[in-house]
């Protein structure tokens, strides 16, 4: 059975890679802000830091749509069918 890729077009590539970052920048976003607001204590509730808002807004973004797992459900999406679909080839 030839091997084929289960995000044949290049543009679905380009928009997994889009869904790919906004997801991993999500991620990245709140566990430095966290760390941040470790390491700054009491002071980065002060809004001349500004580290409040930025954590705000980083923790925001787990609940505006689409969400980080929305968008890995968008991710995972072609390769599950593309399993599924070589799995249908396989059993006839």
């Amino acid at each position: 059975m030839p091997r084929t890729s289960p995000i044949g077009s290049s543009r679905l590539r380009r928009e997994l890679r889009v869904l790919e970052s906004k997801a991993a920048a999500g991620e990245v976003a709140i566990a430095v802000t966290s760390a941040a607001m470790r390491v700054c204590g009491g002071a980065a509730f002060s809004k001349h830091l500004a580290i409040e808002r930025l954590f705000r807004d980083a923790h925001a973004g787990t609940v505006m749509a689409p969400t980080g797992n929305v968008l890995r459900d968008f991710i995972g999406k072609p390769f599950w069918e593309y399993r599924c679909s070589r799995d249908d080839a396989r059993a006839n």
